[in-house]
């Protein structure tokens, strides 16, 4: 049964990864999507063709880039009823050594590109009474070596999810996240190149200390936010789903 028919959903980060994912699972549900990444591409233009959806770039640290962006889409589809904050930035460095520049970049990237992207996008939400669901990271809850940037703007996304769910519940707007484990994406190419192990090599390793003996799929990771935007879904609020396998259970 496709749960989502009709609903205009905007997924940021969507041109690969678990971004394109999710994409293809919302669409295989129903959904209208507008996909956006930083740059608009063939890549980007490829998967708006495979869902029947519309492309929707925007570099999400220019606020008036992004206002522009959420214009097009209402003006392509006439209303908004859900938000998937998928985009990213990772880079990884002992904390002594870690740029400046690039630590500010991953800030900027992961908690002020979401922030800007609900600030412009919460109005229209209000009046379909839509939902939020905001990609973290496990990470961002336990905390990892040489990714004190990358975790710090996930927790900061916890923390985000959590506010805005109280904040917005009353208004009939649910706002949850995820916060997936190791997933087997491009991303990992990142923590290969830090550990200078292959990709196949850190799959492997990061699977031994998951309780399911494996990292994560992108498929798995679409699945959850299938549900959580599914129309009969209005219980949970405020939430961090810990999609990572069992590798974290705590409350957060």
């Amino acid at each position: 049964m496709k749960r989502l028919v009709g609903k205009v959903v905007l997924v940021t980060g969507a041109r690969q990864g678990m971004g394109r994912t999710i994409s293809k699972r919302l669409a295989n549900e129903g959904a209208l999507l507008a996909i956006n990444d930083r740059n608009l591409d063939s890549e980007l233009e490829e998967l708006s063709k495979e869902i029947n959806g519309i492309t929707a770039p925007a570099d999400l640290s220019d606020f008036d880039a992004v206002a522009s962006m959420v214009e097009e889409v209402i003006s392509h589809y006439g209303r908004l009823d859900a938000v998937v904050a998928q985009h990213a930035y990772m880079s990884m460095a002992k904390f002594e050594d870690h740029l400046e520049e690039d630590w500010w970049r991953v800030i900027r990237t992961n908690l002020m590109g979401t922030y800007v992207v609900l600030r412009e996008t919460v109005p229209h939400l209000l009046k379909t009474q839509g939902k939020i669901v905001v990609t973290t990271s496990y990470w961002g809850l336990i905390g990892w070596p040489e990714a004190s940037a990358y975790a710090s703007s996930k927790a900061g996304l916890v923390s985000l999810v959590k506010s805005l769910a109280r904040e917005l519940a009353p208004q009939g707007v649910l706002v949850n996240g995820i916060a997936p484990g190791v997933v087997n994406t491009p991303q990992l190419e990142v923590d290969a190149k830090n550990l200078a192990v292959t990709l196949e090599e850190v799959v492997k390793l990061y699977g031994k200390d998951v309780p399911l003996g494996r990292v994560g799929t992108a498929d798995e990771i679409a699945a959850t936010v299938a549900f959580l935007l599914d129309p009969a879904q209005r219980a949970i609020v405020g939430q961090i789903i810990n999609a990572n396998g069992g590798e974290f259970r705590g409350r957060a």
